[in-house]
């Protein structure tokens, strides 16, 4: 049967994105003749950026960064936020995008692998943090958990390995805990991070999403926001690295009480198996339009204040404020 031809873009996923070999192409090809053209049909869209906004055709939302989704300027979005509103959101952690597969795999199966990982001599604790948001929650714990015993931080941010480590999973193996904390806490907003945790053989120290326990075994991890304070989390901490058979009913248990299913082929595919002008969902009326304009006039304005000339007009305006002022 010949596949149906569709016209697509992508825009403002980052420098690294590549438009023309990405998961997302691998994916819909399986379903579609897939034309990746400057005018197209469905645009596919990030957070990094406002090339979007140059883009007429039927939007597709698509964020792992806490962004909540503006339906106004979309008519589709793939994120965080617990929203029903028909068929134009889907939930999907970033955990759950196709380059996570393979760490979400190993992580559903590592309580099966307990004994295996604890046969291996390991060291206390690790970290693993570049970003420059949520740093003041993650040094807390830190420096709260490092009193008791070293903390190996192999991100670049409070480096103590001797440089940023290539593997982030093969570095966490070696210890028994790691810190999994997000940049911010906000309802449903979680990363990598703890699966990345559980992929690696370690119990996840984590902080973050407050609903947290509802999308991941409560008894197999340290929710910090469990506690009345990081120190009574710690303590917990503590008591389970120096009682073996705590530590191991917590390795064994699965990551997961249920499976989770893989929705994110099934979306895409929902939305561009539809005729363009069935698929559009943006009210089309002048309140939506003004929406666009003026997203589009700080776009402009943003981009008028990175420029050289607009910069010495505002400095040259404000000497010419201070003359006026002493006269």
């Amino acid at each position: 049967m010949e596949k149906k031809k569709i016209k697509l873009n992508f825009a403002d996923f980052g420098p690294d994105f590549n438009n023309n070999d990405n998961l997302f192409l691998v994916m819909l090809k399986k379903h579609f003749n897939v034309e990746i053209t400057d005018d197209p049909d469905f645009l596919l869209y990030s957070c990094f950026g406002n090339d979007h906004l140059k883009y007429h055709c039927v939007r597709i939302f698509c964020t792992g960064e806490c962004i909540t989704p503006d339906f106004n300027l979309c008519d589709y979005a793939i994120g965080f936020d617990y929203i029903n509103f028909e068929d134009r959101y889907c939930r999907i952690p970033l955990y759950m995008f196709p380059g996570y597969r393979s760490v979400y795999d190993k992580a559903k199966a590592k309580h099966e692998k307990a004994d295996e990982i604890v046969a291996q001599p390991r060291d206390f604790c690790c970290m693993v943090c570049s970003g420059v948001t949520g740093r003041e929650t993650r040094k807390e714990i830190f420096d709260l958990l490092y009193v008791y015993k070293p903390v190996a931080s192999g991100g670049r941010w409070m480096n103590n390995v001797g440089g940023p480590v290539k593997d982030k999973l093969e570095f966490c193996s070696h210890y028994k805990f790691s810190i999994a904390f997000e940049n911010v806490d906000y309802s449903g907003y979680t990363t990598e991070k703890i699966v990345e945790s559980f992929a690696a053989g370690t119990i996840p120290i984590y902080f973050g999403d407050p609903t947290i326990q509802t999308e991941f075994n409560p008894k197999a991890f340290v929710n910090c926001a469990a506690f009345t304070s990081l120190q009574e989390a710690v303590e917990y901490i503590k008591y389970l690295d120096e009682n073996d058979d705590a530590y191991m009913a917590m390795l064994r248990e699965p990551m997961e009480l249920c499976e989770k299913e893989d929705k994110l082929e099934d979306y895409l595919v929902h939305i561009l198996s539809q005729e363009p002008e069935k698929a559009y969902r943006r009210p089309k009326n002048v309140w939506v339009a003004n929406v666009e304009q003026n997203a589009n006039r700080a776009v402009e304005q943003q981009r008028r204040e990175k420029t050289f000339v607009y910069r010495l007009i505002r400095k040259i305006k404000r000497i010419l404020r201070g003359i006026k002022t002493t006269h």
